[in-house]
């Protein structure tokens, strides 16, 4: 949805969404990110299994599908569990790989596997390359990374 007058009256806005013949398909969504006119918002799918970006320049007028992350065995299919640190780097965890984009979803690469890091994870940068994940459930911990998660070390805590 998208309004232009404070929240007062929202319009519906289609976004260019996989095709799929399937009895139940699955969608999932965080927040866009803006940085004046232009904005992502992250989006998957199962089926098909898919990660993308859906990618803004005019506001939120229009949005366009950026290059998928494809192909993920994890049978409910890939999970956002990071939002964008600026509109052109993304950080995504998908079945315990985190990848990255520092072009707004153009290209993606695999920045690192972590078997330790699952759905209940949550991710947050506050650069390109400082972050942490929080996971909960059992057990929980904190771990930091000073490489844009090429590496993660355990943070201690006082609890």
């Amino acid at each position: 949805y998208r309004t232009t007058d404070g929240g007062r009256t929202w319009f519906v806005k289609n976004l260019p969404l996989p095709s799929c013949h399937c009895l139940q398909p699955f969608f999932e969504s965080l927040p866009p990110t803006f940085a004046g006119h232009t904005g992502v918002l992250p989006a998957s799918s199962n089926p098909p299994s898919e990660f993308v970006l859906f990618r803004t320049t005019d506001g939120g007028k229009s949005w366009s599908k950026t290059t998928p992350i494809k192909g993920h065995s994890n049978p409910e299919g890939p999970r956002v569990v990071e939002a964008a640190f600026d509109p052109s780097r993304v950080w995504v965890l998908m079945n315990q790989t985190l990848y990255s984009t520092t072009d707004a979803g153009r290209q993606w690469t695999a920045v690192s596997h972590h078997p330790g890091l699952g759905l209940s994870t949550k991710l947050q940068f506050a650069s390109g390359v400082d972050g942490f994940a929080l996971r909960g459930g059992h057990p929980e911990f904190i771990k930091a990374t000073a490489d844009g998660g090429h590496t993660w070390h355990k943070v201690r805590t006082l609890l």
